[in-house]
């Protein structure tokens, strides 16, 4: 990478690049076959950087002058580069670069036969060896929770697709049984207000323009009554041309209002003459496959009248 920087350095700064890409070219090469080139690569473009006040730069490079110098034949010299490394350590070198001049000083010393460096650089590798075990259990645990991750979205979202209609992308009647049977089995005596509604004479309309221009006529249905629930409420597709609405907390009152809003909404559409026939109830959510059937039956009565209405379902007294 260096060697690149150094070909590709270009601008009005383009020789103080390639001063910074040839030293470190030079610490890429401290124990490469030929040492003493190194060396003096280190030496000369570290002392440009310094110069320039590039203390950091030269600080990690002090290490590998070493390492160069070692390897060269000159202990003394090495010895003494990486005491003046460590005495000139700045405080904001950073853990990678006092580890190196640390770790480089042990070394030298422990060459020399200082047992205290050598007890010094045992224990370190065994710390570091220690840490980067650490690190590996981090860095797997931090995979794994990665990856469950990505299956917990994977998992939503194939749940979303298999609870979507593929036509209108609102909910299917998958998703509109689940929520009813959790309605069922909660206990729950708070309203909640069901909607059927049923397209007019759609048939007709898939014979005579075909089944694309149905599924259009589908869609506009379905974010027409979409615009006319709340946060909360709920949509879905029931099959063919059929839909059905949940409305948590609403009243028989309340449900008629929005299926007659609902009539009006589709009758607005202009860009598909259609009608629909809405039938409503509402009841204790406890009983709401009780009040989706009375819905129904009320969807009827609004058909069999001619359609293009909405019909509530009044409980008998």
């Amino acid at each position: 990478h260096a060697a690149l920087a150094i070909e590709k350095a270009g601008g009005p700064d383009a020789e103080q690049w390639r001063q910074d890409a040839n030293l470190l070219a030079g610490c890429a090469a401290a124990d490469g076959p030929d040492p003493v080139a190194a060396a003096d690569a280190i030496e000369r473009y570290a002392a440009a950087l310094d110069e320039r006040g590039q203390r950091l730069e030269v600080a990690f490079a002090r290490p590998f002058l070493a390492i160069a110098l070692g390897r060269s034949g000159e202990y003394e010299r090495a010895l003494e580069v990486i005491e003046q490394a460590y005495t000139d350590l700045p405080s904001d070198a950073g853990w990678l670069t006092t580890a190196a001049v640390n770790h480089t000083r042990a070394v030298l010393l422990a060459r020399g036969g200082d047992r205290a460096a050598t007890s010094s650089l045992i224990y370190g590798d065994t710390l570091a060896e220690a840490l980067w075990r650490q690190r590996l259990g981090t860095l797997h645990t931090a995979t794994t929770l990665r990856s469950y991750s990505q299956l917990r979205k994977e998992h939503a979202r194939v749940a979303r697709t298999a609870e979507t209609d593929a036509v209108t992308d609102v909910p299917n009647r998958r998703a509109f049984d689940r929520v009813l049977d959790s309605m069922k089995g909660s206990g729950d005596n708070r309203a909640v207000a069901v909607l059927v509604v049923d397209l007019d004479n759609f048939k007709a309309v898939n014979d005579a323009q075909g089944h694309a221009a149905g599924d259009d006529v589908l869609r506009a249905v379905a974010a027409a009554l979409v615009r006319e629930i709340r946060d909360g409420d709920l949509v879905a597709r029931l099959g063919g041309d059929e839909f059905g609405v949940l409305l948590p907390g609403a009243s028989g009152e309340v449900a008629e209002v929005v299926a007659r809003r609902m009539v009006d909404a589709v009758n607005a559409l202009v860009e598909c003459l259609i009608t629909v026939s809405i039938g409503a109830a509402s009841g204790a959510t406890s009983a709401a496959l009780a009040t989706w059937h009375d819905a129904d039956l009320a969807m009827y009565v609004a058909k069999r009248a001619g359609g293009n209405q909405a019909h509530l379902h009044e409980l008998e007294s």
